[in-house]
C-alpha cells in the first residue's frame, strides 16, 4: 500500500489506519531481535514476524556492499543469514545454537 491510496478521480487521500503484521513470533525472540538491530544498526527498531534483514539494508547499497553487511552480520551473530530471512528466523537459529 503506501503513505497514500487513489481513488477513482485520482486525487490524494491519506491512508486511515496502517495494520501491522502480527508480532507473535517476533515478541518471544525480543532479546535476540534486539541483538540483531544492534549489529545491523538500528537499535529498538519496530519489527513484526514479516520484518526481513533486507528491510534494514540501505536500498542503494551496491551488491557488494550487501554482501559485506550479511558476512559482518553472519560473523557477529554466529548463524548464517540471507538478505530476504525473516529477523524471527535469524533470531530461532540464534538460539538453537545457543541451545546446542
Amino acid at each position: 500500500m503506501g503513505l497514500f491510496r487513489y481513488n477513482m478521480g485520482m486525487s490524494k487521500k491519506l491512508i486511515e489506519k496502517i495494520i501491522l503484521a502480527e508480532r507473535v513470533r517476533s515478541s518471544d525472540l525480543e532479546t535476540k531481535i534486539e541483538n540483531i538491530l544492534e549489529v545491523l544498526g538500528f537499535p529498538g527498531s519496530l519489527v513484526t514476524d514479516e520484518s526481513e534483514i533486507g528491510d534494514f539494508i540501505d536500498i542503494y547499497a551496491t551488491e557488494e556492499e550487501i554482501e559485506n553487511i550479511l558476512d559482518r552480520t553472519e560473523e557477529q551473530l554466529g548463524v548464517p543469514v540471507d538478505v530476504t530471512d525473516y529477523l524471527v528466523d535469524i533470531a530461532e537459529r540464534i538460539k538453537r545454537t545457543e541451545e546446542g
